[in-house]
C-alpha cells in the first residue's frame, strides 16, 4: 500500500483534535497547556504529544496540509517507515532542543516535524518540491485560512444565535415558575455559552500565539541530516537534481 505515511500522520494530527475539540474546531484551554511542549509540564509524554496539539483550526488545517503534500512527495522516493522517522525525529529533537532553551515557553504543533518533511523532500526531489513550495503559501493563505474563517464565523452566529434563544426561553420559564422545565433549558444554555467561550478563546488565542523561526529551521536541518545520514545515495540524486535545476537557471 502506498502512501502510508500521509494516512498515518493525517490521522494522528487530525482525529485526535476533532475528537479533544468535540466539533467546536477549538481544543478547550486545559488540553492546549496540557499537551504542550515545555521542560517543566511532562516533558517525556509531550515531546510526542506536542505535535498533535494546535492552538487553533488555522493552525491544525496548515500544518495537515503541509505534512501531507509533502509526506506524498517523500514517500514516492522513500519508504513510509522513513517518513515517519524523518517526521518524529525532526519533531522531538527540534521541539526537545528548543524547550530547553527556552524553558518558560510552551510549544504545540507539528510544523516543525513538518518543516523536517518538507526539508527531506526537497532535498530529494528538488524540482517538485519547490514548485510545491511555492504554492502551498498561496494555497494556505486564499483557501485554507478563508476557510477556517468562515467555518468559525458560522460556528459563533449558530452559537449566538442558540445561547439567545434559550436564555429568552429560560426567562420566561422563570417568570412562569416553570422551574423544572427551566433547568432543563439552563443546562443547556450551560453548554452552549461554553462551546461558545470555547471558540472564542481559541480564535483570540490562534491569533496571539506567536511562530517561532529556529523551530522550524532546527526541524527542517533535522530532516535533511537524517537523510545524511541513513539515506546517502537518495541524497546524491537529489544534489544532482539541484545541479539540472541551476544549470537550467543560469543558461537563462
Amino acid at each position: 500500500m502506498r502512501f502510508v505515511s500521509a494516512l498515518v500522520l493525517g490521522f494522528f494530527i487530525l482525529v485526535p483534535y476533532l475528537l479533544f475539540s468535540q466539533g467546536t474546531g477549538y481544543l478547550p484551554e486545559n488540553i492546549v497547556s496540557n499537551w504542550s511542549l515545555n521542560v517543566g509540564t511532562n516533558p517525556v509524554l509531550n515531546a510526542v504529544f506536542y505535535l498533535f496539539n494546535h492552538v487553533g483550526l488555522k493552525h491544525l488545517l496548515g500544518n495537515l496540509f503541509i505534512v501531507l503534500v509533502f509526506a506524498l512527495l517523500l514517500e514516492a522516493v522513500l519508504n513510509w517507515k522513513h517518513v515517519l522517522a524523518i517526521f518524529f525525529s525532526s519533531g522531538l529533537i527540534a521541539g526537545i532542543s528548543f524547550s530547553l532553551l527556552n524553558p518558560f515557553t510552551f510549544l504545540a504543533g507539528a510544523s516543525a516535524a513538518g518543516a523536517g518533511v518538507m526539508a527531506a523532500a526537497l532535498a530529494l526531489r528538488p524540482k517538485l518540491a519547490l514548485v510545491l513550495l511555492l504554492l502551498s503559501p498561496l494555497v494556505i493563505q486564499f483557501i485554507i485560512f478563508p476557510f477556517s474563517d468562515y467555518a468559525t464565523n458560522a460556528q459563533k452566529h449558530f452559537l449566538t444565535t442558540n445561547q439567545e434563544k434559550l436564555a429568552s426561553q429560560y426567562s420566561q420559564l422563570v417568570k412562569e415558575n416553570n422551574l423544572p422545565q427551566a433547568l432543563v433549558v439552563k443546562e443547556k444554555l450551560d453548554v452552549v455559552s461554553k462551546t461558545k467561550q470555547i471558540v472564542v478563546r481559541g480564535e483570540t488565542r490562534q491569533e496571539e500565539t506567536p511562530t517561532d523561526f529556529w523551530v522550524h529551521a532546527w526541524g527542517a536541518l533535522l530532516g535533511v541530516l537524517y537523510l545524511g545520514l541513513f539515506k546517502r545515495k537518495e541524497l546524491e540524486s537529489g544534489r544532482k537534481e539541484f545541479e539540472d535545476i541551476g544549470r537550467i537557471l543560469l543558461r537563462k
